[in-house]
């Protein structure tokens, strides 16, 4: 099972395991935000590349692959981080690279990130990608939204 934004994995797995691709992501952005804005973390905070959210789910996985003393604000702006820029955005940076969009690379701000919070953040996931598996071998896997409601 992929994410959408894991096409890089699919391709490394083709031909050798059945892929079933969740097109979930907007709704899981949103929980995951929601719970983020619980907590003081605001979307460009929060980030979507080596920002806060992914920094907490390294802490709470793979801790000693985490350097924090090395850990520095990227891209914070809120407007790109909004619903209705996220298509244009991440085209961009498939195109042109992360460093297009932010000079150090980090999308978001990781400083201040917990082991705690990405525990529930990858336990968010994790049942993300459960109910996907569970309506796939159903045979009823739902389209996710195209659109911020």
């Amino acid at each position: 099972v992929m994410k959408a934004h894991m096409p890089w994995l699919a391709r490394s797995l083709a031909g050798r395991c059945e892929v079933v691709l969740s097109l979930r992501l907007l709704d899981d952005m949103r929980r995951m935000a929601d719970y983020l804005g619980e907590r003081g973390v605001s979307v460009g905070r929060a980030g979507a590349h080596a920002g806060f959210t992914e920094t907490a789910m390294m802490l709470a996985h793979v801790p000693e692959l985490v350097q924090m003393e090395h850990a520095e604000p990227g891209l914070t702006d809120e407007d790109f981080y909004a619903p209705e820029e996220l298509v244009r955005s991440q085209l961009a940076s498939f195109l042109h690279g992360i460093h297009s969009q932010s000079e150090n690379g980090v999308l978001g701000d990781p400083t201040g990130a917990e082991p705690e919070i990405g525990d529930t953040l990858l336990q968010m996931a994790a049942e993300s990608l459960c109910k996907d598996v569970t309506a796939d071998l159903r045979g009823s896997v739902e389209a996710a939204p195209t659109e911020a409601s």
